[in-house]
């Protein structure tokens, strides 16, 4: 936050992150779901005393858990309230310094903010690759009067632009 000029331009952003998260969040949830379904609707056994999920009879200790840590653990708040928390957590966290690599960070940091990580990887990692043959198309026979620092310019915006 410290880098944006304008209130309102920095609160903007700060929005547009909270939405990202909440996709996330959303798209975890429905692979949760998804998950759950799968396993729910297949008959099983507890190993222990061979009754059926399905059965009248009363769950044994080990299904009573195995059901709970099925079911989302985001059922008490809503994936906005979980998105507004984290990057909340992330912006009063310690600025990254300088010389720090962000994807290192964001690896070390992954269990801190699970879904801003997911974020970061989809939106601000761009492939080598993808850099290397673009550079190449740019740095042509037709181009050999570009400045390095007009080519690092040229490359920003275009591994920046949305």
């Amino acid at each position: 936050m410290a880098f944006f000029i304008d209130k309102r331009t920095a609160e903007a952003a700060k929005k547009r992150v909270v939405e990202m998260a909440v996709i996330e969040i959303n798209k975890e949830s429905a692979r949760q779901e998804s998950r759950s379904t799968i396993t729910s609707t297949a008959p099983t056994t507890s190993t222990e005393t061979g009754i059926s999920k399905d059965s009248s009879k009363p769950y044994n200790f080990i299904d009573i858990w195995a059901d709970i840590d099925i079911q989302d653990v985001h059922i008490l708040e809503s994936p906005t309230a979980i998105a507004i928390a984290e990057v909340r957590r992330f912006i009063n966290d310690k600025m990254l310094p300088r010389n720090a690599s962000p994807n290192d960070w964001w690896r070390k940091h992954f269990f801190l903010y699970p879904n801003l990580s997911k974020v970061f990887k989809q939106h601000f990692c761009v492939p080598c690759e993808r850099i290397f043959s673009k550079s190449g198309e740019l740095i042509s026979d037709r181009r050999t009067g570009l400045s390095s620092e007009k080519v690092k310019k040229l490359m920003f915006l275009h591994t920046n632009k949305k």
